[in-house]
């Protein structure tokens, strides 16, 4: 017998643990389906228990090994660190021993062993007595409880019944198949046509047989490696089988959400509460109940400061001040984010009243695209707040709708939504005040002359626009080239 595989007094393994009785292990080795392997031993004074060393958690037998030198040998000083095998080949492993050990229990209980084995497949093939064990191995027959009998007492380990498929590391599925047969499977098996696996398995064949091959592996080893890429990628199987809706009907909602993946204030959940009591709305005068509105950010779980709205009707809610904050706040990470991960912007038209933001939006991400150094495009000629920049880098001169007075009188609320972030936020507040300083032909950094951005300013051809735009990035790659 390999040492390796010797029994363990249970004291030994108590004090690996950190235990100071062995009375849970005892409790855990009388269970019908335990997680270790043990067996009864006669010592002074009544019955112990030795446990398995390879059935002991990967940590625990890392302690035992490591206290060899202490005490008496525990494990071998010779010990070899064993090929890797995967989490469910120990649990298969785990699990038939578990079955054996119960057979062995039960032929104790009949005179003869062929009764205790009908008796015992029985049982465990109900799903009843061992019903851990068999939601994990399943069904088995005489022959196989028998093999794995012999096994067992033949070595006394768990690895003798280990499968003997071959892992170089977790989740890999060991296959028969090449690389040139499985990628000719997949592409079948992932094609529009959805071929089913026997089709698919055919024409693969088929294909194989053209190319040279002489003997193939039988149909069930193509089948079984189709069904565990399915069963592992299930997603990529949807999307190219059966296409993008199918993709949002099955896949999507069931895709659990990884916050690994997101940053701190990246996402916010928000919900809220209406109070049990009337205040007086500063906005219009009349009494309303408050709603508290709580913001909680997914990635730290934070609460950050919650808002109180008034409200007097469902309908008006979503046009507070508060809410308008938020809104604010968010288009503006949301720009920021889109800009920095763009090469070069184009800008045309834009809303200069009934928008939600700090500022008319397209003016927003011209000035963004600006501070980043991105290369800008105008085309003023389709008229919106364009035109009116494009006037301001013209004549150096303010344009009247792209001030803070004129934005204050044509915007309701939005008066009080700047009150509201110069006493709240005022690293938030717009400044219209240097638009002038900071739109200027060198700032738009897009490789056309003078003329020709006076050009993309005023033309109304689309043509013409794309035909200047174009020039103006060829000009920027040869620059880039002469540097």
């Amino acid at each position: 017998m390999n040492k390796d595989n010797k029994y363990i007094n249970i004291k030994d393994v108590a004090e690996a643990k950190g235990l100071t009785s062995t009375r849970s292990l005892r409790l855990e080795l009388n269970k019908i389906e335990s997680k270790y392997i043990s067996r009864e031993i006669k010592v002074n004074g009544g019955i112990s228990y030795e446990i398995l060393f390879s059935s002991l958690e990967p940590e625990i037998q890392r302690k035992l090994r490591e206290a060899e030198n202490k005490t008496t040998a525990l494990v071998p000083h010779n010990y070899k660190e064993p090929d890797f095998v995967s989490d469910k080949t120990k649990l298969t492993a785990n699990y038939r021993a578990n079955i054996v050990v119960a057979l062995q229990k039960l032929r104790k209980k009949y005179p003869t062993k062929k009764e205790a084995d009908t008796t015992f497949l029985e049982l465990y093939n109900s799903g009843l007595y061992l019903p851990k064990a068999y939601n994990f191995i399943g069904s088995i027959s005489i022959g196989t409880l028998h093999r794995w009998v012999r096994a067992f007492e033949k070595h006394e380990s768990t690895e003798c019944l280990q499968p003997k498929y071959k892992w170089s590391k977790q989740g890999e599925y060991n296959s028969i198949l090449n690389d040139e047969m499985r990628n000719i499977l997949l592409t079948l098996l992932l094609h529009p046509s959805k071929y089913n696996y026997g089709k698919a398995i055919k024409l693969t064949k088929e294909i194989l047989r053209k190319r040279g091959y002489e003997e193939l592996p039988c149909d069930l080893s193509f089948k079984r490696f189709a069904e565990n890429f399915r069963k592992n990628n299930y997603a990529e199987w949807i999307l190219r089988r059966e296409g993008m809706k199918a993709y949002h009907d099955k896949v999507e909602p069931y895709i659990e959400r990884d916050i690994s993946k997101i940053e701190v204030g990246d996402i916010l959940v928000a919900d809220g509460h209406v109070l049990n009591f009337q205040v007086i709305n500063p906005f219009t005068g009349r009494p309303t109940r408050a709603t508290l509105v709580g913001f909680l950010d997914w990635k730290s779980t934070a609460l950050p400061k919650p808002i109180s709205a008034l409200i007097e009707n469902k309908e008006t809610a979503t046009s507070i001040v508060e809410n308008n904050y938020i809104w604010s706040y968010c288009l503006t990470d949301m720009r920021n984010k889109m800009i920095e991960e763009c090469d070069y912007r184009i800008a045309a038209g834009g809303k200069f009243t009934n928008y939600k933001g700090i500022m008319p939006g397209v003016l927003e991400e011209i000035l963004i695209a600006i501070s980043m150094e991105k290369p800008l495009y105008l085309l003023g000629g389709f008229g919106g707040v364009v035109s009116d920049v494009c006037e301001i880098i013209k004549s150096s001169n303010s344009a009247t709708k792209l001030t803070e007075k004129w934005q204050r009188k044509n915007n309701p609320n939005y008066s009080l939504f700047l009150d509201y972030l110069n006493k709240n936020n005022k690293d938030m507040l717009p400044n219209y005040n240097n638009l002038t300083t900071i739109l200027t032909l060198k700032n738009l950094n897009n490789g056309l002359d003078k003329n020709d951005n006076f050009k993309l300013f005023s033309t109304p051809f689309v043509d013409e626009a794309i035909y200047l735009v174009m020039k103006g990035l060829k000009q920027l790659k040869d620059n880039e080239k002469n540097k």
